[in-house]
This record gives C-alpha cells, sequence and structure tokens, in this order.
C-alpha cells in the first residue's frame, strides 16, 4: 500500500477504519493501493484501480463507505456496499448517463 503523506492521529483512525471496510467488503489491499488525506474536507481516502469506486472515512467518523465517481462527469455518489458500486459502474462505464450528466 501506498500511503501519500503523513497519517497520525484521528486520521490514522479513519484509515484504520477505511482497511476494515475494505476487509470486510471482501477488497484486496495490495501494493498499488494509495491511500491519502483530503486536505480540504478532512476526509482519509483508500483507492485501487481494481475497486469499483474510492472508500472513505469522513472529517465526523460517519463511517466508512464507497464513492463511485461517474467516469462520464466526475459526479460522486456515496454508496454502502460493494455490489451497489458495481451496479453503478456496470450502467455507468458503458454508455448511459448518470443523473447528473445527462
Amino acid at each position: 500500500m501506498e500511503v501519500r503523506q503523513n497519517i497520525s492521529g484521528a486520521d490514522a483512525e479513519k484509515l484504520a477504519d477505511c482497511i476494515y471496510f475494505a476487509g470486510k467488503q471482501g477488497l484486496i489491499i495490495g501494493e498499488e493501493t494509495q491511500a491519502g488525506v483530503n486536505q480540504n474536507f478532512g476526509n482519509v481516502w483508500l483507492w485501487d484501480e481494481d475497486w469499483p469506486a474510492c472508500i472513505y472515512q469522513d472529517a465526523g467518523f460517519s463511517g466508512a463507505r464507497f464513492s463511485y465517481t461517474c467516469p462520464n462527469c466526475g459526479f460522486e455518489q456515496d454508496c454502502s456496499t460493494i455490489s451497489e458500486c458495481k451496479v453503478l459502474s456496470n450502467r455507468f462505464d458503458n454508455t448511459e448517463r448518470c443523473k447528473e450528466c445527462q
């Protein structure tokens, strides 16, 4: 796993939540998996190109979740499970457009 910056304190706890969530979803964390902190919002994220979406934990510790990004317009949508993300990915990675880019 590649960590993009120093992570400590509450951000380290958020990253641990993301890693635990990834494990519960059956995802593999490998050497290409990346982690970092969004300095604008305080979210900690975990991403891998083989996953259908990014995992993040927000600044308020609301629980780790997926954020699916529409490949057509960049609109982000939260998902609770990997199956929700796969449904979106199957729809929008082909020809259908999401509600934001129609």
